[in-house]
């Protein structure tokens, strides 16, 4: 039974070794089609024929038989390897969703988006740019600011990316390697994690800020960001669909689930006598400097 999964499992292996060997395969049917025509239509040469077919049909089958054997070989020795992998890296994407889906739910102030992939957007997500008030408490820490928990955040999340590349970087394909190391360097991530910097820039050069999280961290996830994400989320969930056909206990990556009705305004959104204080220093400090010419 188990074999017969991994050769289920296999299949996509079996047709690219095809597809990578297509010119042998090509020419080997050639050459059937050769004795064929000898032995059907050249009678002194049709015993010829008859053996020359023979033997390029042993030594066609024997290279996929024995291809396909290796493949289950080399299946059975990674198949430990191949969970370990889909077990970090479903781990990886599972935090990043939660994260984000929290700081959503606790800063601006509507429903989750319907899906995934409205929620990865500028549409879902970068709303917690806009809204996401700087001092306030998050709910699944204590005494922590949400200034200091994204600072957390960006540091711990590219360290388990680069650990993933690191430990796995033979087993993964260019594509899911690739796209983690997209993640890991995202500009965005930098610009969170380097959030002091920019603040004691303001506070030394005495520049306002109203705050919220676009005040610090000015870039948001681009397009591509969001699109390495949905293909790291769906990798899992192909991997998923794989692996429990070998194991039914395999772990199933995090689903988004929008949250709706939720109470309003959320505990994290800027409050609105602050959000009118802080702007209003802003534009003052932006009148200044339009007067003192420096802008």
């Amino acid at each position: 039974m188990r074999l017969l999964k991994l050769l289920k499992l296999k299949n996509q292996v079996f047709f690219d070794f095809i597809e990578e060997n297509k010119t042998v395969l090509i020419i080997l049917h050639f050459f059937i089609l050769l004795g064929l025509v000898i032995w059907i239509w050249i009678s002194p040469l049709e015993e010829f024929g008859q053996n020359f077919v023979s033997e390029i049909l042993g030594v066609l089958i024997t290279i996929l038989i024995i291809n396909q054997i290796i493949i289950i070989r080399e299946e059975k020795r990674k198949l430990p390897h191949k969970f370990a992998v889909y077990d970090d890296i479903r781990m990886f994407v599972s935090s990043y969703m939660m994260f984000w889906q929290q700081a959503f739910h606790e800063s601006v102030p509507e429903d989750d988006p319907e899906n995934i992939y409205q929620f990865f957007s500028d549409y879902g997500m970068g709303k917690i740019w806009t809204n996401l008030y700087l001092h306030a408490v998050p709910k699944s820490a204590i005494a922590i600011s949400w200034y200091k928990l994204l600072i957390e955040f960006a540091k711990d999340y590219k360290e388990k990316g680069d650990n993933i590349l690191t430990r796995h970087a033979q087993y993964l394909s260019p594509q899911i390697y690739r796209t983690i190391h997209q993640i890991t360097e995202s500009q965005y991530l930098d610009v969170i994690k380097n959030m002091p910097k920019m603040k004691k820039y303001c506070e030394i050069n005495n520049i306002p800020v109203i705050s919220v999280l676009e005040s610090y961290a000015v870039i948001k996830p681009s397009d591509k960001d969001y699109a390495s994400f949905i293909t790291l989320y769906e990798w899992c969930e192909e991997m998923y669909r794989e692996l429990s056909v070998i194991d039914k206990s395999t772990t199933p990556v995090s689903r988004f689930i929008p949250r709706k009705n939720k109470p309003l305004p959320p505990p994290a959104l800027i409050p609105e006598d602050i959000l009118s204080k802080e702007r209003e220093q802003w534009d003052n400090y932006l009148k200044e400097q339009i007067e003192k010419g420096t802008l």
